[in-house]
């Protein structure tokens, strides 16, 4: 068969699918209104769509499909978990457990980050700096326990023995001695993890009817270590719990197996560690059984992301309505990130003022402004109204070739007058020579989701409006003197200024520049930019790797990201001063439902953000984007059944000088057919999000079948 047959066969196979799809539009179909003017080339769009269809599909069974492969650069020790499946055989009747390492992990690569972050916190009470702390802390550890050795009494020591001798040396009272002390527990609990594949396994292996004994290294005592183990879920009650500082035998030394070998005999026990020494070869030197396993493990290099992801392990953040807890799961740590960045350039050069724009710095504002209530003002800041479209036209003196892209962009279901009403064209001037030109009557739609109907229509359009530029210049110019007086009064056009947005294509920096004219221009920021930034701007996520990995990341999640950067205020299209002060002038309105959401959303944030803030009373330097782009990843690709029922009833954008929105997610209550998942896949906003919906909805059928 060659390749024209090839085809002809794949037309065929696919017909039937294609005619459900539009006789379905015909009938229940979102795209209803344009149907029958454009059934032609809706079918040309479903042909298109149908190999994206087919990786949707298996998108439903293999998640790689859908996710971008990413290497984080504080991911370390990759699972190597298989040998976990011989306990399953094992006819042992103990069960010996490494603990860090393997029942649990740190979120930090390095145990001195644990030392440095208690470091931080005890800063004002013992006035040293956390390095100094972290360094003395250390070096105390290790001539205590080389005095011990040397000594020939024990083997390990103990964290009250390690902070005697600390504030010894400093000259510490009971108190700080005691705080100091309670501090670090409270740092090292925060940042461990539990490692889930073995929790199960120690579980099977008791309900197996196996003893459980809890072995390790370590100068904390037994019960603060069952305490650990039990709040993350491991059985410890009935267990034993022998660690090396509390027994002062050591595992490198063999003595703490010997001490195990005397409840019982080695032939009956087995050990799991990590530790190829201590774990496997003296275990082994001994006649115990054991068993390497390497737990998996994401590890900061840095406190930032730590503390902000041990954060969204608080047991607190189960609470409040779907949306609060995407507040604190989600967009806390993006918001939060993103204030951080926002705080260290502010301060690196030598801003004074920082303008967040409407409305994607609404709830980055309020992150930023508590940010500094806690680590210290650096600038002010304000919340000054914009919008692509006011920006857009207000700065458009000359009409370049870029200019006619952004007048004549189009957005699903919009009719000829849109684009006039738009540019604030009356119908008595453009009605004449729409006609004319070829366009329909102002009441019919001219674009559907994939563009215009007809490239004649873009053409016309273009033509008529040439013929009506002298009233939109006017109203250019009234928008552009009303702007520049509303910016200029603000502070905001000055080489000490920083203006905060969203990004993706950087567009508010080119109209701001053109606004300001001759006159100095502020900086820009971005949280995320798929161009190069201007040389005066920067964004948090932009870096020339940006072609794969977090590019398409971010892409896919385009849709997501606005709503959670959004705010309770819809579109501006203009300002007009008042005798109290400037005055936005929206376009529309949010439905009631949306504005709960977004109140909830906000709720959840800045929840989060007290409870970073908590724990970090200054900058610990290091940066978020290894966090930030797994949660993403999460949510995007896979996100949870909680989240997607809450989103499925939430409203996407608003297309420039247009109150159009779209669903997040078609409302479906049970799993569409073919032809319907074909149009969903076409009119969602958030792709990856139909197919986790689709997915979703599947589990639930077969859950009650």
């Amino acid at each position: 068969m060659g390749p024209v047959d090839e085809q002809q066969e794949d037309h065929r196979a696919t017909r039937p699918a294609f005619e459900a799809f539009v006789e379905a539009c015909r009938h229940e179909s979102l795209a209803r209104p344009y149907l029958n003017e454009a059934i032609d080339e809706l079918k040309a769009c479903a042909m298109a769509l149908r190999s994206r269809w087919e990786l949707v599909q298996e998108s439903l069974t293999i998640p790689s499909l859908t996710s971008p492969e990413r290497g984080y650069p504080d991911a370390c020790r990759p699972g190597i978990l298989d040998p976990l499946n011989r306990l399953r055989s094992s006819d042992k009747r103990v069960l010996s457990v490494d603990v860090f390492d393997t029942c649990l992990v740190r979120l930090v690569s390095d145990p001195l980050l644990v030392f440095r972050w208690a470091g931080l916190r005890l800063e004002g009470l013992t006035r040293m700096e956390p390095g100094l702390f972290a360094a003395e802390r250390q070096r105390t550890e290790e001539a205590l326990r080389a005095r011990v050795l040397q000594s020939g009494e024990r083997e390990d020591i103990l964290l009250e023995e390690i902070y005697e001798a600390l504030g010894a040396a400093l000259g510490w009272d009971e108190r700080t001695l005691s705080m100091a002390l309670h501090v670090e527990l409270d740092c090292e609990r925060a940042l461990l993890r539990p490692v889930t594949v073995v929790r199960d396994a120690v579980w099977r292996a008791l309900r197996a009817g196996q003893e459980i004994c809890y072995t390790s290294e370590m100068y904390l005592r037994a019960e603060v270590l069952r305490d650990l183990l039990r709040e993350a879920g491991f059985p410890v009650e009935g267990s034993l719990i022998l660690t090396s500082g509390e027994t002062g035998k050591s595992k490198g030394t063999g003595n703490i197996y010997r001490l195990l070998c005397e409840r019982h005999s080695r032939e009956a026990v087995i050990h799991v560690g990590d530790n190829p020494a201590t774990d496997i070869e003296v275990p082994l030197r001994l006649g115990i059984e054991s068993i390497p396993v390497q737990a998996p493990r994401i590890a900061h290099a840095h406190l930032l992301p730590a503390v902000m992801e041990s954060v969204l392990g608080d047991t607190a953040s189960g609470g409040g309505s779907p949306f609060e807890r995407l507040g604190h799961a989600l967009a806390g740590p993006l918001h939060f990130a993103y204030a951080v960045w926002l705080y260290r350039r502010a301060q690196t050069e030598g801003v004074e003022a920082v303008y967040f724009l409407s409305r994607d710095g609404w709830f980055t504002k309020q992150v930023f402004d508590e940010l500094q209530s806690r680590w210290g003002s650096v600038v002010s800041s304000q919340y000054l109204y914009a919008s692509r479209e006011m920006l857009g036209l207000a700065s458009m003196e000359t009409i370049e070739a870029e200019d006619w892209e952004f007048l004549l962009k189009p957005a699903p279901g919009l009719r000829t007058r849109d684009f006039f009403d738009r540019l604030r064209i009356p119908e008595s001037i453009y009605a004449p020579l729409a006609a004319d030109v070829g366009l329909p009557s102002p009441d019919e739609r001219i674009c559907h989701h994939w563009g215009f109907f007809s490239p004649v229509f873009k053409e016309g359009l273009y033509r008529a409006i040439c013929s009506c530029l002298p009233s939109f210049l006017n109203h250019r110019t009234e928008l552009a003197i009303s702007l520049r007086a509303y910016y200029s009064g603000a502070g905001l056009f000055s080489r000490r200024a920083m203006f905060v947005d969203l990004g993706w294509a950087g567009s508010t920096s080119r109209s701001l520049r053109r606004l300001a004219g001759g006159g100095e221009c502020p900086l820009g920021a971005y949280f995320a930019l798929f161009n190069e930034p201007a040389t005066t701007d920067a964004a948090y996520f932009y870096d020339s790797r940006q072609e794969g990995g977090v590019a398409v990341l971010l892409q896919s999640g385009i849709a997501l990201m606005e709503f959670l950067f959004g705010s309770p205020q819809p579109t501006v299209s203009a300002m007009w001063k008042s005798p109290d002060g400037w005055r936005p002038q929206f376009r529309g309105g949010w439905a009631p439902a949306q504005l709960e959401a977004w109140a909830a959303l906000e709720k959840g944030i800045m929840r989060y953000t007290a409870g970073v803030l908590e724990g970090l009373p200054s900058d610990p330097g290091g940066e978020a984007h290894s966090l930030v782009e797994r949660l993403l990843q999460k949510a995007v690709f896979s996100p949870e059944a909680e989240s997607l029922l809450g989103l499925s009833a939430m409203e996407h954008g608003e297309g420039w000088g247009t109150d159009h929105r779209l669903r997040f997610l078609p409302r479906w209550d049970t799993v569409p057919d073919l032809s319907l998942q074909l149009e969903g896949y076409c009119l969602s906003p958030w792709r990856p999000g139909l197919a986790a919906w689709i997915k979703h909805l599947s589990n639930q059928e077969k859950s009650t079948s």
